[in-house]
């Protein structure tokens, strides 16, 4: 091949590398259009995913909520306020409560009527309910119960892996709150770890402050002049320092 040959062969080879490499220009419609078209495609194969692993679907209307009364010692918290039996009733759902379940956080059986729920005793809740909310894991008496029915609280599977086992061999849907990912914006709003920790984290601050002999804040009067306390409180939820 003579030089001139060799210079036109090069030169075709780069017009060709050239055509191929040259960004194609597309349009933001049709960026957007071929966007939606996955999108949409995607959303189908979820929905379809969904009917497989979910069944058919049941209309709120015909669920009934049960809240339960916590016989754990010590316990004084109530996993439904009227405010949140409000928020189900307006949904559609049916909410029944055992008697007395929010009397040790100071909500009374009336609150819970006037936000439309009914008062029942604590076998009517298991018989009526099609999805019970507790706080607690539920005792041994209460798995048996809780068969084909789906339970919302905090389980601690990882810990009460016995008990996780027995509820799901029983065929009872378990939605551990403390095992949902927080970090997830979504599931802001279902967390039960940090907001508790946080209550604690101020209650150890006053446990504290109790057995102190003497103020935690400075103080400057005419009588004289105390220096604020250096304290160090450490609780199961929270590292405070003063």
């Amino acid at each position: 091949m003579n030089p001139i040959e060799s210079f036109s062969s090069v030169k075709n080879s780069q017009s060709v590398c050239k055509d191929v490499l040259r960004p194609r220009k597309i349009s933001y419609g049709t960026l957007s259009r071929r966007f939606s078209v996955a999108v949409e495609e995607e959303t189908k194969a979820e929905e379809e995913t969904s009917k497989i692993i979910l069944g058919k679907a049941i209309p709120y209307s015909d669920l009934t909520v049960g809240i339960l009364k916590e016989t754990y010692p010590g316990e004084n918290r109530v996993s439904q306020s009227p405010e949140s039996v409000k928020s189900l009733t307006k949904a559609g759902f049916k909410v029944v409560i055992e008697e007395g379940a929010g009397e040790k956080a100071s909500f009374y059986d009336d609150d819970y009527e006037d936000a439309g729920a009914k008062i029942v005793s604590h076998e009517e809740v298991f018989k009526i309910s099609d999805i019970l909310t507790k706080i607690r894991p539920p005792s041994e008496s209460e798995i048996p119960k809780l068969a084909s029915k789906t339970l919302i609280g905090m389980i601690s599977p990882a810990i009460n892996s016995k008990l996780f086992e027995d509820l799901s061999k029983q065929n009872t849907n378990v939605f551990a709150l403390d095992c949902v990912p927080r970090m997830l914006s979504r599931a802001q709003s279902y967390d039960v770890l940090s907001s508790q920790a946080n209550i604690a984290g101020y209650r150890a601050i006053i446990e504290a402050a109790e057995q102190f002999p003497r103020f935690f804040a400075g103080q400057m009067t005419a009588a004289g002049k105390v220096p604020p306390a250096k304290v160090l409180v450490v609780s199961f939820a929270n590292i405070h320092i003063l």
